[in-house]
């Protein structure tokens, strides 16, 4: 019995000790590199390319539309936030997920005359091939 118990608790270690080094090389990867972006406003898509980096907690980078445009945010767990300015004056508020090489959830889009836009984002990781 007590043998079985050592076996199950060894397991148990072996397990929690691989899981949490399996979730820190993904949490160090993190964000960084070049992303697909897939906005979907009204049933149509608008794809944009994004770079992102991470610093502690802070996201910076561009998103490419017809120029580079800069953006800011954060990164708290799996949870990313980043916002940027378009040279309308127009506001792009994006909020989602990061699970490993995918991203997704909403966003809004407040124009200078106030009108929201609402609607739901996508985006994928640009292999290294790729590049």
């Amino acid at each position: 019995m007590v043998e079985l118990y050592s076996v199950r608790r060894l397991t148990l270690c072996f397990f929690l000790a691989f899981s949490t080094k399996c979730a820190f090389a993904q949490s160090e990867r993190g964000p960084n590199g070049e992303w697909i972006l897939v906005s979907t406003i009204l049933e149509h898509n608008l794809g944009n390319r994004l770079n992102l980096n991470i610093e502690k907690s802070q996201l910076s980078g561009y998103i490419y539309r017809g120029e580079k445009v800069p953006l800011e945010g954060t990164l708290s767990g799996q949870d990313i936030r980043f916002s940027f300015k378009e040279s309308s004056g127009a506001l792009s508020e994006y909020a989602g997920l990061l699970e490993g090489d995918t991203m997704s959830r909403n966003f809004s889009t407040v124009e200078t005359s106030g009108n929201k836009t609402t609607g739901q984002w996508s985006a994928n990781r640009v292999p290294p091939e790729a590049l």
